[in-house]
């Protein structure tokens, strides 16, 4: 059983302290826990940046997750798969026949604009290839953004309540004569829609929409009650205001006013599992937890919501050469660069294929979300951490540093204690 000593958590807590006093840093949360419960989870600053009678942010304030909600959602497909209403071989285009004429995109990493050189792609899109990111689907990289203005692209667009799956694929498919791909699917890995669209698979086959989806098979099972894609009342009652840097890395924070994605839960009929999803970090360490009792015991927990083996799919590396190049060329600015090879990409997440030094075991699942927002789960140790920041402009070097201390302060402050004998090992 392994907790944080006293000593361990001075370290973590004096690093805290120093943080709050930096204008430097946003309002965050810092959570960890082990397989039996959770061992620190502690906030810093006001829900609504500069003014502290917003309240002080804490493990229940919520956080749009974005791209942490990946993994909730690929677990989600490898359930209905344990239960046989989903195949990895499915095509695509059986649930979707917008996907029957799918073209592949020339400099698509280039441009934020259509391009003129494009193909009908070849090969059939699977449910393999969206569990994986090898479905050729992709987000712009290179749109101009201006991040003091309402968010533009397809998650913040208004959504329709007639047809919100068929309207956001028209979104995705633009001017192309077909939804748009970066390569033929199979060959390579690619960053982009293809958690969401695995999530409106997982509408089709299991015949709920994916809140309903979720809640009954996921957060209500583990009493995760301030996770949705609705910014419900126990939600809105204690959730954090996004916030907007206008020099990277070393300005102040100041109010973000803009549009983000739909807040009214009566305009809400489109539910995006790559990055819709509000959670707190008590909520999300809750979820990772559970993953680590699954793995960790000599029998699956009574609750278990997925069992071990279909588990140890959704952390086990998934990538070819090609694949796994492009994953460490996509990552080469967000972790350490000597880590960066030892990256591979399973459901939903990276995972790491070496030790990190002082950090993270071989086998750990890690991923990041748009709004600064970091996690990592480590098997082999037996903890799981949350970093949960909520500001622009994204993946703002800060947070991931600040995400590394945090790490290394963590590791070098744990021990393991013998279950029988009561000694610290």
């Amino acid at each position: 059983m392994v907790r944080l000593s006293t000593p361990g958590k001075r370290s973590i807590d004096e690093y805290m302290d120093q943080l709050s006093q930096d204008s430097r840093v946003p309002p965050f949360v810092f959570g960890v826990t082990a397989c039996e419960e959770g061992i620190y989870l502690r906030g810093s600053g006001s829900r609504v940046v500069g003014d502290p009678a917003s309240g002080q942010v804490d493990g229940d304030t919520g956080f749009w997750i974005c791209s942490e909600g990946k993994p909730i959602t690929h677990l989600a497909a490898l359930q209905l798969m344990e239960r046989g209403l989903l195949s990895i071989d499915t095509p695509v285009s059986d649930l979707f026949p917008e996907f029957k004429s799918c073209v592949i995109v020339e400099n698509s990493d280039i441009t934020g604009e259509p391009s003129t050189l494009y193909r009908p792609a070849k090969q059939t899109m699977t449910v393999e290839h969206l569990m994986h990111h090898t479905s050729g689907l992709f987000y712009s990289s290179a749109s101009a953004q201006d991040w003091d203005s309402d968010l533009s692209n397809p998650y913040s667009y208004p959504q329709s309540a007639e047809d919100p799956v068929g309207e956001f694929l028209r979104w995705i498919k633009g001017d192309y004569p077909g939804i748009p791909l970066k390569f033929e699917p199979g060959l390579s890995w690619a960053y982009g829609w293809s958690s969401d669209i695995l999530g409106f698979v997982i509408e089709r086959a299991s015949g709920m929409n994916l809140e309903e989806y979720l809640q009954t098979n996921i957060f209500k099972p583990l009493s995760m009650s301030r996770t949705s894609f609705y910014r419900t009342p126990v939600i809105k009652e204690n959730l954090i205001s996004i916030s907007f840097r206008r020099e990277a890395g070393g300005g102040a924070f100041e109010p973000w006013k803009h549009r983000f994605y739909e807040v009214d839960p009566e305009k809400v009929h489109l539910f995006c599992g790559g990055g819709h999803l509000i959670s707190s970090s008590r909520d999300y360490l809750t979820f990772l937890r559970h993953l680590l009792q699954i793995l960790a015991g000599a029998t699956e927990p009574p609750n278990a919501i997925i069992s071990r083996t279909a588990l140890e799919r959704f952390l086990s590396p998934s990538l070819d050469v090609h694949g796994q190049e492009a994953i460490q060329a996509f990552l080469q600015s967000s972790i350490p660069p000597s880590n960066v090879p030892s990256v591979q990409w399973a459901n939903g997440q990276a995972i790491t294929t070496i030790d990190w030094e002082g950090r993270r075991k071989r086998g750990s699942g890690f991923w990041m979300g748009f709004l600064n927002l970091f996690y990592w789960i480590d098997p082999t140790t037996g903890v799981a951490a949350v970093l949960q920041a909520q500001y622009l402009p994204p993946l703002d070097g800060t947070m991931g540093s600040i995400c590394e201390e945090f790490e290394q302060r963590l590791y070098a402050g744990l021990e393991e204690e013998n279950e029988e004998s009561g000694i610290l090992v």
